[in-house]
């Protein structure tokens, strides 16, 4: 395109309207569906409808913001719908901090021992010393 699409303003590349885009999907990705996982014509039909963007978006306009929140990790793609569309939540914080400090596994039982992160999250004695989001 000549004129660089949407994401440009007057031949430059508009960084506000597109952070005020992100927002605005963020707060669909986290209300929409009691945060179970929206699709991107859902996201579309919410950005339409709210007429939050200057210029009309197309689904792949808001598949190339969803990306830009996939690829910085603020969502992700947990599922598919019944028509095979992917679902899109926002992205839980996983954190390693823990009950026990670092001399405890020096203690004879320590593999016996269950673990409990700070999110909740227990590791059970025996249990793979790694911790992602599920």
């Amino acid at each position: 395109e000549l004129t660089g699409g949407p994401w440009y303003s007057d031949l430059e590349f508009d960084h506000e309207f597109i952070l005020e885009m992100r927002k605005f999907l963020m707060q669909c990705v986290r209300r929409m569906n009691g945060g179970q996982g929206v699709t991107l014509q859902e996201l579309r039909d919410k950005m339409t409808q709210a007429k939050v963007s200057r210029v009309e978006l197309s689904l792949d306009d808001v598949q190339e913001l969803v990306q830009t929140l996939l690829f910085d990790h603020i969502i992700e793609s947990v599922s598919t719908n019944v028509h095979g569309d992917n679902l899109f939540v926002a992205t839980r914080k996983v954190t390693t901090m823990c009950e026990f400090k670092w001399w405890d596994a020096l203690l004879p039982d320590f593999h016996f021992r269950n673990i409990v992160f700070e999110d909740g999250v227990t590791l059970s004695a025996h249990e793979p010393h790694h911790h992602t989001a599920s």
